[in-house]
């Protein structure tokens, strides 16, 4: 009858402004999180780093040149970290404009994996930690093989973060005749369940440093979802503070 419309009506009008509401919230928490990013995490390196840059120049004009070089070194890490950052959150807001663009292919997914762990032997030696990769050279998969990489580098260079020296980490495929799941396991120091609820997250995710105080940018996880989105997958966490946590992304199989 039309009392039954009526009310209809005005329930769907209530959960469209239900909607509306939760979106402008997480928009503002957004917008609030990259200030903050732009006013501390952007601010202060490069503060940091005119800093010592004159510690350099007082130590050369001093003539310790063992000590200059050590400023150096910080400056190097410091620049690098600080570039990684704006690289996440040129991409991150590349996403949320829609501006990236998804153009998927057919491609080995053992090649590819080989090529995004190009390098990485440099960070994983510094800890001790043994990488292993487990992936059948006949598995194709069907999507944009530049976003895989980013979203492979950034899992595992996570994993690694939050691995102690000594520790292993392990990538492994697996298949089904239409989606291919890829997995990042790693024996580090775990997450805690209340911050697996928003670790995708880019409003409410924080960096936390690693267990050498690596620091980090808080974006990558974030950033890895949105691209594994674009490729029509899905994205996942396992973790047990102390034990380790697994990720695990899917792709579409070539037919």
């Amino acid at each position: 009858n039309r009392n039954d419309e009526q009310q209809g009506e005005i329930d769907k009008q209530h959960r469209q402004l239900i909607e509306q509401n939760d979106r402008l919230t997480q928009i503002n928490a957004s917008k609030d999180k990259l200030f903050s990013i732009i006013a501390h995490d952007l601010r202060a390196p490069l503060g940091n780093m005119g800093q010592l840059a004159e510690l350099t120049a007082d130590s050369l004009e001093a003539g310790r040149t063992e000590e200059a070089v050590g400023y150096l070194a910080d400056q190097r890490e410091l620049s690098s970290s600080t570039l990684n950052l704006l690289d996440h959150l040129f991409e991150w807001a590349r996403s949320q404009m829609s501006e990236i663009t998804c153009v998927a292919d057919d491609f080995s997914l053992l090649d590819c994996l080989k090529e995004s762990l190009t390098g990485i032997d440099i960070r994983t030696n510094e800890k001790k930690i043994t990488l292993t990769l487990q992936c059948a050279p006949d598995i194709v998969v069907n999507a944009s093989r530049n976003m895989v990489m980013t979203i492979v580098r950034n899992l595992v260079s996570n994993a690694i973060k939050f691995t102690p020296r000594g520790g292993a980490i392990a990538i492994a495929a697996t298949a089904t005749p239409t989606v291919v799941t890829v997995s990042v396991r790693d024996s580090g120091i775990g997450i805690a369940p209340e911050r697996l609820e928003t670790l995708f997250e880019f409003a409410y995710n924080k960096s936390t440093p690693g267990t050498n105080g690596e620091s980090g940018t808080g974006l990558g996880l974030a950033l890895c979802r949105e691209l594994i989105r674009k490729n029509g997958g899905e994205i996942e966490a396992e973790s047990t503070p102390g034990a380790g946590s697994v990720f695990r992304f899917t792709l579409r199989r070539s037919n």
